[in-house]
């Protein structure tokens, strides 16, 4: 019984979840065609979808490995799941909540004006014509209601799709690399926790979760192959989408461009893209600018009291707390149902990155290591707390890719290569 069990597990684990997603399905998608709200319990069936698939897929990942096989079942078990709902797709959708409510606007306005212009005037009725706000997600959000017809479910299916198959196109990557198994297993254990507050993430309209696609891309192709144009290209972009990543991000290339000697073109396409926002801005408004101006009131974005004369006691009590944020509990204020997500996947990262942070021996890679997870998470730890975890998975999410990336051509012992 016991070996029946075994052989066909891959099969009864897809009916569990096909069976499962739809029963709740069933059960709570009537609600959709009345609330129109992206996320949120009313709304509660959309996120799905997703969930099951990855929980599905990372579960695959672990008791078998990757394969043709197990990715047509996963996107087969995402498509049978999507089909029900049908009916919802060209539904409207309302991005409620301030940061996808505006990547929403912005985006549609670009569409409807046939425009490169990021369309930040068009939040308050201003005339400056620079960035305001994050740049780059608008133009990804925007391509993405083109191929969906407008801001429906549909959409939200697509995006859901995109994340999915960014996940797939990693673990492949991280399957053929070299890596032992034993680190694989531990990727996987961390796709597999972190996997609540992605579906979160993706589902809310948050622009962090394409910095992880994107991360994860870049992650990918670079452990296959050091010297992709292609990856440095998907790296230069990182910061197009958050530029709170600029100094992380620059000093990675830094450090990967000097130690594989990268040639003089690798350099100049790096730093062309780099500069998006500048180009975009001198265009738009005759203004060399880089950073999105947030109509220079910057300081209200930041987590601690700027208006007293307490700033620095303020400023230390902030990034404390900030700090402590990442044991999975956030006291301000606390939602239990982000603490949840938080506690699934931020114990294990932290002692996941402890695992791969005791296996390098030379006390200056380990300094370089540290300097890069300064550059990552300080801007971060004076930003506001806004839907927890969001920062704290972006930066769990970077500091193991980057690890990975490290331990691929410095550790021999935990990395092997394949042509040995």
């Amino acid at each position: 019984m016991k070996f029946l069990i075994k052989k066909n597990l891959k099969g009864i684990l897809f009916i569990f979840f096909f069976l499962a997603g739809l029963a709740l399905i069933n059960k709570l998608a009537l609600s959709l065609s009345v609330n129109h709200e992206n996320f949120g319990k009313k709304v509660i069936a959309i996120y799905i979808p997703l969930f099951f698939t990855l929980f599905y897929y990372i579960l695959l990942l672990l008791i078998d490995r990757y394969s043709n096989a197990n990715i047509l079942l996963t996107l087969s078990l995402f498509f049978f799941l999507t089909l029900l709902f049908l009916p919802y797709l060209n539904d409207t959708v309302e991005f409620v909540q301030d940061d996808s409510g505006r990547e929403v606007l912005f985006a549609t306005t670009m569409i409807e004006k046939g425009t490169l212009h990021g369309s930040d005037d068009v939040l308050r009725n201003t005339h400056l014509g620079t960035y305001i706000y994050q740049p780059g997600y608008r133009y990804f959000l925007a391509g993405c209601i083109l191929l969906s017809g407008g801001v429906n479910r549909l959409l939200q299916i697509n995006l859901q799709m995109i994340f999915l198959l960014s996940v797939i196109f990693f673990t492949y990557k991280i399957s053929v690399s070299g890596l032992q198994e034993q680190i694989k297993r531990k990727v996987y254990y961390f796709l597999l926790l972190m996997s609540p507050v992605s579906v979160q993430m993706v589902v809310h309209g948050l622009t962090e979760w394409l910095v992880v696609i994107m991360w994860l891309f870049f992650v990918g192709i670079f452990l296959t192959n050091q010297r992709s144009l292609l990856a440095i290209i998907i790296l230069a972009l990182i910061p197009f989408v958050r530029q709170n990543l600029i100094l992380f991000i620059v000093a990675l290339f830094l450090f990967v461009a000097i130690r594989f000697k990268f040639k003089w073109y690798y350099w100049v396409v790096f730093f062309i893209v780099l500069l998006l926002p500048v180009y975009h801005n001198y265009y738009y408004a005759g203004k060399w600018a880089f950073f999105a101006n947030y109509y220079n009131q910057s300081t209200k974005y930041l987590n601690f009291r700027t208006d007293d004369n307490k700033i620095i006691q303020n400023l230390v009590k902030a990034i404390s707390r900030r700090i402590f944020n990442y044991s999975g509990i956030n006291f301000w204020p606390f939602v239990i149902e982000r603490t949840l997500m938080a506690l699934c996947f931020l114990p294990y990262s932290l002692y996941f990155i402890y695992t791969l942070v005791s296996s390098i021996n030379k006390p200056l890679e380990k300094i370089i290591i540290y300097l890069l997870a300064l550059f990552l998470i300080g801007p971060t730890l004076v930003l506001g707390d806004w839907y927890y975890p969001r920062f704290e998975w972006v930066n769990m999410t970077l500091i193991i890719g980057t690890l990975l990336i490290w331990l691929s051509f410095s550790n021999r012992i935990l990395f092997i290569k394949q042509n040995n």
